[in-house]
């Protein structure tokens, strides 16, 4: 987002919010998540927060 000077285009605000999305859904699955036994596929949950922190930069 900070890669232009200036406002960011749409399209990439649309895809932050869409993260954001995606980062709500996880913290409602959050109870449900740390009651599974801890497995390889964690990735998958781990991949998105850190990628919506990274795009929060």
């Amino acid at each position: 987002m900070s890669i232009t000077s200036g406002q960011p285009d749409a399209f990439a605000q649309f895809l932050f919010g869409y993260g954001l999305l995606q980062g709500l859904i996880l913290l409602r699955l959050l109870p449900w998540l740390f009651q599974q036994p801890f497995t390889a596929t964690y990735w998958a949950f781990t991949f998105g927060i850190a990628a919506l922190k990274t795009v929060s930069m």
